[in-house]
């Protein structure tokens, strides 16, 4: 199966950024803030770093393009 660059590249760099001061939420508000103020640190040069360097991610791409959204799992 393959993966993608939000499951294991930018999920763990929003993932350490929520904890990064190692910090335990009280509330689900206190939580949500943190990954709000995490989701915003990403920036778009990040993402595209992701994207480019992972192999088979723009060939899942163009084949999402080609498909017009349809589920592509079963074609690659």
């Amino acid at each position: 199966m393959l993966t993608n660059p939000m499951d294991y590249s930018i999920f763990g760099i929003f993932e350490r950024l929520v904890y990064e001061n190692a910090v335990r939420f009280d509330t689900i508000d206190q939580l949500k803030t943190a990954m709000i103020a995490a989701w915003e640190r990403i920036t778009l040069a990040t993402v595209r770093r992701c994207i480019t360097g992972h192999k088979g991610f723009r060939k899942r791409l163009q084949e999402i393009v080609n498909t017009r959204g349809e589920h592509i799992e079963t074609m690659l």
